[in-house]
């Protein structure tokens, strides 16, 4: 969506329908609180992730799951720069996972394909 207005009020709806929201900066998380949000359901997860394996001070695990699995949202272009990549390994094979996840990928671009097929 490119219409700022538009873009507000879906973001409002969605606020209210989601049990937890993950942004990327902590700048958002100020926002959020405004638009009714209670700090207890948002994380901070940085977009840029650590590849060695260690957690930063200060960071902190995200309980996911539960009996009706996991839905993660991808919201973005598939370019390449993103890291989606890195999600479906983290996801790794259905088979090796201890409840049902779904993600939906909300974009387009060309790296689509080659990120499914992974």
């Amino acid at each position: 969506m490119r219409h700022p207005a538009l873009v507000r009020v879906t973001e409002r709806v969605i606020l209210r329908l989601v049990d937890h929201v993950i942004i990327v900066v902590e700048e958002s998380r100020e926002r959020l609180r405004q638009a009714g949000v209670p700090n207890e359901r948002i994380t901070v997860v940085s977009n840029t992730p650590r590849l060695n394996g260690r957690s930063p001070p200060g960071s902190t695990r995200l309980a996911i799951g539960g009996k009706n699995g996991l839905r993660l949202v991808y919201l973005g272009n598939v370019d390449g720069s993103r890291g989606i990549d890195l999600v479906l390994r983290a996801l790794g094979s259905p088979s090796t996972l201890e409840y049902a996840t779904e993600l939906v990928v909300v974009g387009d671009g060309p790296n689509l394909s080659h990120s499914c097929a992974a």
